[in-house]
């Protein structure tokens, strides 16, 4: 690398450039601008306190917002999963996985249906329950 020694170093670097800094002097400053900064700063700091913190804000965006309560419905979730054990198990290429698979899904249909016939008992056993109110909504 080739120091060129006709460009001086130091204050007048940019002078030897073909540029010239702007001098300026603290009494030339215009007092309007500095007061526009500082209005703008506060501005902004006082919409940031409205705001509720980043963290905050990124967790409730990927938060899920359930729109339909019947989509947690049990019967939903047993259409679910026979759609899966239908479905998607065949698709499988590990038939150890997928026989796995079939008797997991089809012992948690076994479980829901039970729990549904047990809701279902209980709502006619006693008419006008929580559960009987859940169903017809």
């Amino acid at each position: 690398m080739k120091i060129n020694h006709d460009i001086p170093l130091g204050g007048d670097s940019l002078r030897g450039l073909g540029t010239q800094a702007p001098e300026r002097r603290g009494d030339d400053l215009d007092v309007r601008t500095d007061g526009a900064f500082d209005d703008a700063v506060l501005e902004a700091r006082s919409r940031q306190t409205l705001r509720p913190p980043l963290s905050q804000r990124l967790e409730t965006l990927a938060a899920p917002a359930p729109v339909d309560v019947s989509s947690f419905t049990n019967d939903r979730s047993i259409d679910l999963l026979r759609h899966v054990l239908d479905h998607v198990l065949p698709r499988l290429e590990d038939d150890d996985a997928q026989a796995t698979a079939k008797t997991i899904l089809e012992e948690e249909i076994g479980w829901r249906e039970a729990w549904q016939a047990r809701l279902d008992d209980l709502s006619s056993a006693f008419p006008g329950s929580e559960n009987d109110d859940q169903e017809n909504s």
